[in-house]
């Protein structure tokens, strides 16, 4: 069918689709940037930004393809959207929206575990480094545990 020849909802759903189906490509890349051994910051910090935009996007045509299917007569609700869908003939598009949200939702998961793997795995490595230079240097510090300046710490030697 071509676009002169949608309904609203019709459109609705298929521009949701094409929206989840950038979204699913775009945190497809995110998942193997993070499975990188030294990930890229900035590349990450930019689709980080490109999936906020994609949701705030969705976010909004949600509402416009809710505020349809209410003036077309049908409720709000899950059995609303099914029947507004079977009654406007767009029933597979939606079958299709429903299947690529869930499915969006799960690579969103695994990517918040991968991050979460690799702060946890940050963490530990800076807890390593900062107990192997207390144990090799316990007076090194500039500051005690205390949070207090350490005596003699940034002084010049009067044996200069």
């Amino acid at each position: 069918m071509n676009a002169a020849a949608q309904t609203p909802l019709q459109r609705h759903i298929a521009q949701q689709q094409g929206q989840l189906e950038t979204l699913s490509a775009l945190l497809q890349r995110e998942r193997t940037v993070l499975q990188q051994g030294e990930p890229d910051s900035h590349l990450l910090a930019d689709l980080a930004a490109g999936k906020q935009q994609l949701l705030e996007d969705l976010n909004l045509r949600e509402q416009r393809r809710r505020a349809v299917q209410q003036q077309l007569g049908f409720e709000d609700s899950a059995d609303g959207d099914t029947e507004a869908a079977t009654r406007q003939g767009c029933l597979p598009g939606w079958h299709a929206v429903q299947a690529l949200a869930a499915e969006v939702a799960r690579q969103n998961r695994l990517n918040g575990l991968l991050i979460d793997m690799r702060l946890h795995h940050n963490q530990r490595m800076l807890n390593f480094l900062r107990d192997c230079a207390r144990e090799a240097n316990p007076e090194s510090g500039l500051y005690g545990p205390d949070g207090q300046a350490r005596q003699g710490s940034g002084q010049i030697s009067s044996r200069v």
